[in-house]
């Protein structure tokens, strides 16, 4: 009784006992407000289950659901893409983007979006059978591309939005404007490496704890395996490390 509404962000990423610990919060004289995204559903390996945002939905009365589809920030030939492959990937979950985003009424001159991909190699095994190479070997060629188009863009420097302003201004691309987003962190030394060695200026937004960071922690294993060179573990991290680069 001591909440009178209750907002559930993210909602999508819940599951069924973090949704039941809400729902026993709920009396007839309160509210809950749910905010969520299916498409942007990312925490399945912790046990989230989208089907419980879309079953708490459905209970709703049509009146009380309400579709934010507008999009501020993206292009209009990037949201079209995603408006493009999003319904066949998703089906009925998916909620058709609506782009409001103002960049003049300039289309690109190039496409909005580039795949780039590095095949898993075969290799051939004793038995006559073959296997893909480990990602770790695929990674620093998966890199080098993605890199390599990064210096194409910072060379010929195309106009783009400048994020500084809040008036619509246009100014060559420098490195700043540009980022890189991973899955998962096991590739950011990979990409650091080939950025490195191109000449590439990048900083490294983590999100971590100052003391959790990759680069620490690869400082703190190698006065490890300096202070205790029997350490095996801290010898393996070092090797693993940027400062050495050894492959898995």
């Amino acid at each position: 009784e001591r909440f009178r509404h209750i907002l559930l962000d993210e909602s999508q990423d819940t599951d069924e006992l973090q949704f039941g610990l809400i729902q026993s919060l709920r009396t007839p004289r309160n509210t809950l407000f749910m905010v969520g995204d299916p498409k942007q559903a990312i925490y399945e390996f912790r046990g989230a289950d989208p089907d419980v945002f879309h079953a708490a939905v459905a209970a709703m009365a049509e009146a009380d659901r309400l579709q934010l589809p507008e999009n501020f920030r993206s292009r209009r030939e990037i949201i079209s893409f995603v408006n493009d492959v999003g319904a066949p990937l998703l089906g009925d979950s998916f909620v058709a983007i609506d782009s409001r985003a103002d960049y003049g009424g300039q289309w690109l001159a190039e496409p909005a979006v580039t795949m780039f991909y590095a095949e898993q190699a075969l290799v051939p095994q004793a038995e006559g059978r073959a296997k893909p190479e480990p990602v770790s070997d695929a990674r620093p060629r998966e890199a080098a591309a993605v890199v390599e188009e990064i210096v194409r863009l910072l060379r010929e420097r195309p106009l783009v939005k400048d994020p500084e302003s809040r008036e619509l201004a246009w100014v060559p691309l420098r490195p700043g404007h540009v980022a890189v987003l991973f899955r998962t962190r096991t590739a950011i030394p990979y990409f650091e490496r080939a950025l490195a060695e191109r000449g590439v200026p990048y900083v490294t937004a983590s999100g971590q704890g100052f003391y959790e960071q990759a680069e620490v922690l690869d400082c703190l294993m190698m006065l490890r395996a300096i202070a205790q060179p029997l350490d095996d573990l801290a010898m393996a991290a070092l090797l693993r490390s940027p400062f050495v680069g050894a492959t898995d």
